[in-house]
């Protein structure tokens, strides 16, 4: 009699639990599919697009112990820096272009972040859906 007890609590929770996530999962429906700011970032994020920046750092393994002997460090790094520097020039351009067109997109996120305005109306806990809003909203943005 007590195992059976046992299984009925189980299976009670496991439903509730269930349940929760069911209503979890409608509601980050609604929010992707009814949030107005979303929809404004998204179109925003259509909108504007950034460069991809390379990284520049290096790692040489040199081998022979007498290299150094030829060629001094400062010659051989002035060398790779040379060799570089057109990609480097450019890659700095990039960056720059990204920080002036940031500056808008920042400004523009700024006007749109209202949350809380849906398409349709619900019975869903209003302050549950601004946090789901604000979690889609934050993992949305752009990095750069």
């Amino acid at each position: 009699m007590l195992l059976i007890v046992f299984f009925v609590l189980i299976l009670i929770v496991f439903l509730v639990f269930i349940s929760l996530k069911y209503a979890e999962k409608k509601q980050y429906t609604f929010v992707l599919n009814n949030s107005i700011a979303l929809k404004n970032l998204k179109k925003l994020n259509d909108i504007y697009s950034f460069y991809t920046i390379n990284n520049f750092d290096s790692n040489y393994v040199y081998d022979n112990e007498n290299y150094f002997d030829i060629i001094s460090c400062e010659d051989y790094l002035i060398y790779i820096l040379n060799e570089k520097q057109d990609s480097i020039k450019k890659e700095i351009k990039c960056i720059e272009f990204n920080e002036k067109k940031y500056k808008n997109y920042y400004d523009e996120i700024l006007k749109i972040k209202k949350f809380g305005a849906y398409q349709n109306k619900t019975k869903f806990n209003k302050e549950s859906l601004i946090n789901i809003e604000k979690n889609f909203f934050i993992k949305t943005l752009k990095n750069l």
